[in-house]
Protein backbone atom coordinates (compact mmCIF):
# COMPACT_ATOMS: atom_id res chain seq x y z
CA UNK A 1 0.00 0.00 0.00
CA UNK A 2 1.26 3.44 -0.89
CA UNK A 3 2.07 5.76 1.97
CA UNK A 4 2.56 9.09 0.25
CA UNK A 5 1.54 12.27 2.04
CA UNK A 6 -1.09 13.87 -0.20
CA UNK A 7 0.19 17.40 0.43
CA UNK A 8 3.60 16.45 -0.97
CA UNK A 9 2.39 15.00 -4.29
CA UNK A 10 3.43 16.55 -7.57
CA UNK A 11 1.92 15.78 -10.98
CA UNK A 12 4.75 14.70 -13.27
CA UNK A 13 2.74 13.70 -16.33
CA UNK A 14 -0.84 13.65 -17.62
CA UNK A 15 -2.01 10.71 -19.73
CA UNK A 16 -5.02 10.34 -22.01
CA UNK A 17 -6.05 7.09 -20.31
CA UNK A 18 -5.89 5.52 -16.88
CA UNK A 19 -4.23 2.43 -18.39
CA UNK A 20 -1.29 4.44 -19.74
CA UNK A 21 -0.86 6.17 -16.39
CA UNK A 22 -0.96 2.85 -14.54
CA UNK A 23 1.69 1.38 -16.86
CA UNK A 24 3.96 4.34 -16.10
CA UNK A 25 3.18 3.88 -12.41
CA UNK A 26 4.37 0.28 -12.75
CA UNK A 27 7.64 1.40 -14.34
CA UNK A 28 8.25 3.74 -11.44
CA UNK A 29 7.31 1.07 -8.89
CA UNK A 30 9.83 -1.32 -10.46
CA UNK A 31 12.49 1.31 -9.73
CA UNK A 32 11.31 1.80 -6.15
CA UNK A 33 9.42 5.06 -6.72
CA UNK A 34 5.95 5.18 -5.21
CA UNK A 35 3.34 6.88 -7.35
CA UNK A 36 -0.41 7.38 -7.55
CA UNK A 37 -2.74 7.73 -10.46
CA UNK A 38 -5.45 10.33 -10.04
CA UNK A 39 -8.24 10.15 -12.57
CA UNK A 40 -11.85 11.21 -12.43
CA UNK A 41 -13.29 8.36 -14.48
CA UNK A 42 -15.52 6.64 -11.91
CA UNK A 43 -12.90 4.00 -11.18
CA UNK A 44 -12.44 3.20 -14.86
CA UNK A 45 -16.16 2.64 -15.48
CA UNK A 46 -16.51 5.81 -17.58
CA UNK A 47 -13.14 6.42 -19.25
CA UNK A 48 -14.63 9.04 -21.60
CA UNK A 49 -15.02 11.36 -18.60
CA UNK A 50 -11.23 11.84 -18.66
CA UNK A 51 -11.60 13.91 -21.82
CA UNK A 52 -13.35 16.63 -19.83
CA UNK A 53 -11.23 16.42 -16.70
CA UNK A 54 -7.76 16.80 -18.17
CA UNK A 55 -6.71 13.16 -18.20
CA UNK A 56 -5.14 10.71 -15.74
CA UNK A 57 -2.48 12.36 -13.62
CA UNK A 58 0.62 10.50 -12.45
CA UNK A 59 1.62 11.83 -9.04
CA UNK A 60 4.84 11.26 -7.09
CA UNK A 61 6.28 12.58 -3.85
CA UNK A 62 8.05 15.90 -4.39
CA UNK A 63 11.34 14.31 -3.29
CA UNK A 64 11.17 11.80 -6.18
CA UNK A 65 10.17 14.17 -8.99
CA UNK A 66 13.57 14.44 -10.70
CA UNK A 67 14.24 10.70 -10.69
CA UNK A 68 10.71 9.83 -11.83
CA UNK A 69 10.75 12.35 -14.68
CA UNK A 70 14.17 11.06 -15.79
CA UNK A 71 12.91 7.48 -15.89
CA UNK A 72 9.81 8.36 -17.89
CA UNK A 73 11.78 10.54 -20.31
CA UNK A 74 14.26 7.69 -20.86
CA UNK A 75 11.34 5.35 -21.47
CA UNK A 76 9.78 7.77 -23.96
CA UNK A 77 13.12 8.27 -25.72
CA UNK A 78 13.58 4.51 -25.97
CA UNK A 79 10.11 4.13 -27.47
CA UNK A 80 10.69 6.80 -30.09
CA UNK A 81 14.15 5.41 -30.92
CA UNK A 82 12.55 2.03 -31.56
CA UNK A 83 9.96 3.57 -33.86
CA UNK A 84 12.62 5.32 -35.91
CA UNK A 85 14.45 2.04 -36.34
CA UNK A 86 11.31 0.44 -37.79
CA UNK A 87 10.93 3.19 -40.40
CA UNK A 88 14.52 2.98 -41.62
CA UNK A 89 14.05 -0.57 -42.87
CA UNK A 90 11.34 0.40 -45.39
Amino acid sequence: MLKIAMDKLVCIKVFESRMEAEMAQGVLAAEGIEARVLSDDAGGVYPAILLGTGGAKLMVNQTAVDEAVELLEALDAGSSDGDEGDDSGD
